[in-house]
């Protein structure tokens, strides 16, 4: 297949074949649906209809089950349908229109984020009975190498975290632990019941103060190592990420620990 030249042949050479396939994917699922749907309107009809003359001979239960089994394995044909036309649309249109904006940018659909490197992070300490994601990047920008995906932890269904988790690389250099945690957001445990039982592990920090007010104002910051901390969020680094925290308008936080950064980017 011939690469394409701009968006224009690389539409009509690449994704439009693929469209139509996916196209009749989701036809599938949605007449599933409507058979499911059917089933469920029939159902509700009989009962009404068997409530009022369940007295009489020959009125049985038999068609109210057989709608019930209909409906239940449509629902379930439609999910599985769905699901895969969903993978297929990723695989296929997502996957290819990364290379073509991004050559090189690695894109793994149903993969996510490693549960070490989200422990690590101390972004969210809270322990956590399940955890997910979806839609893993992985590259390189301007010499640093990242990976994301999007990202879900909760206990017992309460959820813990739900968004986008960022990790770069950085010098080895800054091998200590510095959190920047968005004020209201601090994974600093206040009774010993809660840190040895609902957070995961954390090292000794001590709690900072950088003299930039804006800043100050709005994160809660501690290091294993302020002096260390001090050379990472120097006033650049700290201006930079009040930009970044004004455009994406959101409640971000940050840590570097190890010598990786993260970032918890919540949706």
């Amino acid at each position: 297949m011939a690469p394409a030249k701009d968006f224009k042949s690389f539409y009509d050479t690449q994704l439009l074949p693929s469209l139509g396939e996916l196209r009749e994917r989701s036809q599938v699922s949605r007449r599933w649906l409507q058979v499911a749907i059917a089933a469920v309107i029939f159902g509700i009809i009989y009962f009404v209809l068997f409530f009022l003359v369940q007295q009489r001979d020959g009125v049985t239960t038999a068609p109210l089950v057989a709608f019930f089994i209909v409906a239940v394995v449509g629902f379930g044909l439609h999910i599985n349908t769905k699901d895969d036309y969903i993978l297929s649309f990723k695989q296929n249109i997502i996957h290819k229109i990364v290379d073509f904006i991004y050559p090189g940018l690695t894109y793994e659909p149903g993969k996510y984020i490693s549960s070490k490197h989200y422990k690590n992070s101390c972004l969210r300490r809270y322990i956590y009975s399940d955890i997910n994601g979806d839609d893993f990047f992985k590259g390189v920008y301007k010499g640093v190498s990242f990976t994301c995906s999007e990202l879900h932890t909760h206990q017992r269904g309460e959820e813990i975290f739900h968004g986008l988790f960022f990790i770069a690389k950085i010098n080895a250099y800054y091998n200590a632990g510095t959190y920047v945690w968005s004020k209201g957001n601090e994974q600093i445990a206040n009774s010993l019941y809660t840190e040895r039982y609902r957070y995961f592990p954390m090292p000794k920090v001590y709690n900072m103060k950088l003299g930039h007010v804006d800043f100050d104002g709005r994160y809660t910051v501690t290091s294993t190592n302020p002096a260390q901390a001090r050379e990472i969020l120097s006033s650049a680094r700290m201006q930079q990420m009040i930009n970044f925290h004004n455009k994406l308008n959101t409640d971000i936080s940050f840590s570097f620990v190890g010598g990786y950064c993260y970032v918890g980017y919540p949706v």
